[in-house]
């Protein structure tokens, strides 16, 4: 089940901030400009840091997590989640957006546990008679759950850096403008629109739905 959580924060976040759309930081004639569908370097800079900073926020700190699965009827997939909302009376989709800290990779590991139980089944070992309490792991199953665990004490730091670097590169006006106003493909000419903004989304979205989604780039610290 893929997380599109990331994905719906950034490709929000790269409309709501192209500089020019909604505002403009530094203006050309003022501090703040309103509207004006004009771009340069030094806003592009600031409305970069200001885009880092939200999705910071929005990825890493409060964890932002969006899910579209088919379920049964009144079936719910994982805890703690904010919005649950089923539709759809063939295949009942469940559209779940969770914000709780660690709840994914808590998710990870108990689905590893399981799957180490179930490869258990059927064996029989020397301490099978022996209550679940006195139980002994085996090294190698010990070595995936203390990997799981460090894992879920990391911070994914993949989608924040690929986001961060397409918003740059595709930010209206720097390296190239689509459609222009004059011609079909228009580079470096500091300036912006509704169409071009929209275009430049959709490029945005297919972009970062390769590197997150089909790819899975993950950039992990801690």
């Amino acid at each position: 089940m893929s997380d599109w959580g990331p994905v719906f924060v950034a490709v929000v976040l790269f409309v709501l901030l192209t500089p020019g759309l909604l505002f403009q930081v530094p203006g050309h004639h003022r501090c703040v400009e309103f509207g004006n569908f004009k771009t340069s370097g030094a806003s592009i800079l600031i409305h970069s840091l200001l885009y880092f900073g939200l999705i910071c926020v929005f990825l890493l700190a409060i964890k932002v997590h969006l899910y579209i699965a088919s379920v049964r009827v009144g079936q719910v997939i994982g805890s703690g989640s904010l919005i649950q909302w089923q539709m759809n009376s063939r295949g009942k989709v469940l559209l779940q957006l969770m914000c709780w800290k660690k709840l994914i990779l808590r998710d990870l590991q108990d689905a590893m546990m399981t799957e180490i139980q179930a490869s258990n089944a059927g064996v029989t070992s020397p301490n099978s008679d022996l209550p679940d309490s006195k139980k002994r792991i085996a090294p190698s199953q010990s070595s995936s759950i203390r990997f799981v665990k460090k894992l879920r004490s990391m911070a994914d730091w993949g989608p924040v850096v690929i986001a961060v670097v397409l918003f740059v590169l595709l930010s209206p006006g720097l390296l190239f403008q689509l459609p222009g106003r004059n011609k079909v493909v228009e580079f470096g000419n500091m300036q912006t629109s509704g169409i071009s903004v929209l275009v430049h989304a959709i490029i945005f979205f297919g972009l970062i739905t390769i590197f997150l989604i089909a790819i899975g780039v993950h950039i992990y610290t801690g």
